[in-house]
């Protein structure tokens, strides 16, 4: 197929992704009732112009837009715990895209503050090479892996109240596959409260050989939707199939779902990539994320806010 032909059938591809045609449900899965939260004032996504270059290398920014180095994590963690104590922390791991400036112009850090009372600590890493820089963010891993050993340092000065959550997005989890991948072991087990596995550009093979060895945080969760459009065309190759959007299925050992994390599938209640920001009107959506990005755990067993697709494994949130 010349040049020509492959950029058209592309363009066919995304848009039966885009408009659901793609789309592979799983008709045997249980239906999400109706959430029966309170209802909440639907949240708006506050965007600002930013021009910040792109990044080169890993890097930490922080609301409004100060770009610091890695090596900073531990001074501006201990800023926040000075001047707000009790707030707790998000460290974010953006997906594909022009980043910093992504996170500022679509308004995701100022979001995550305004949502959910969080200070949001956003790992970039240079993600806007190419149209899959799935090599750029595993090179970024260690990177990672030196922002956790800073963390490790500051729990070992017994910082009371310091609750630390990771969320990453897309192909953010790329990244944290790259520092699991030479880890062996040695944090703590209360390292995180919390780490959040948002529609994942990961394979659904082999994904539980690396979510696996998360051994620094009590609670992990991997969330999906079966018509996210963006990781339908990025699953089309033959042995693609996306974590974020194929979740629990298993078809052999290599889908195996990972004993350490709970699946939680967004996919009847949102039809988005990006769906942990912007959805506050949505109140299950919101509880999930709130509770989790709190570092605490959502209360699974509350029909009013998820049904049982597998027992203490695999929720879906209502809708």
């Amino acid at each position: 197929m010349n040049r020509r032909g492959a950029i058209a059938l592309s363009l066919v591809l995304a848009g039966a992704a885009l408009s659901g045609c793609l789309g592979s449900h799983d008709v045997n899965r249980p239906a999400a009732g109706p959430c029966g939260l309170p209802d909440r004032v639907p949240s708006r996504l506050v965007k600002s112009p930013s021009e910040l270059p792109d990044t080169a290398g890993p890097e930490l920014m922080v609301l409004p837009g100060t770009v610091r180095p890695v090596r900073d994590f531990r001074d501006i963690v201990a800023a926040s715990l000075r001047d707000e104590p009790r707030r707790p922390i998000v460290l974010y791991v953006h997906g594909r895209g022009d980043e910093p400036s992504k996170s500022i112009r679509e308004g995701i850090l100022r979001s995550l503050a305004d949502e959910y009372g969080v200070m949001p600590i956003l790992f970039t890493w240079p993600s806007g090479k190419g149209l899959f820089p799935e090599r750029e963010a595993r090179d970024a891993g260690p990177a990672l892996g030196d922002v956790l050993g800073q963390l490790r340092d500051l729990r070992s000065a017994s910082t009371a109240g310091l609750t630390v959550s990771l969320l990453t997005h897309s192909m953010g989890s790329f990244v944290l596959e790259g520092f699991l991948g030479n880890y062996t072991g040695g944090l703590p087990g209360g390292l995180l409260d919390s780490v959040v596995i948002s529609s994942s550009s990961s394979t659904v093979d082999r994904h539980a050989a690396w979510v696996e060895k998360i051994d620094f945080s009590p609670a992990v969760f991997i969330t999906y939707g079966h018509d996210d459009p963006m990781l339908s065309i990025a699953g089309l190759g033959i042995g693609t199939a996306r974590l974020g959007r194929h979740g629990t299925r298993q078809k052999d050992e290599a889908e195996r779902v990972a004993g350490n994390a709970v699946y939680v599938d967004f996919g009847q209640a949102v039809a988005e990539h990006r769906y942990f920001v912007g959805n506050g009107g949505q109140a299950c959506v919101y509880h999930f994320f709130n509770e989790s990005l709190n570092g605490r755990r959502p209360d699974f067993g509350d029909r009013r806010f998820a049904t049982e697709a597998l027992p203490g494994k695999d929720y879906v949130i209502n809708r």
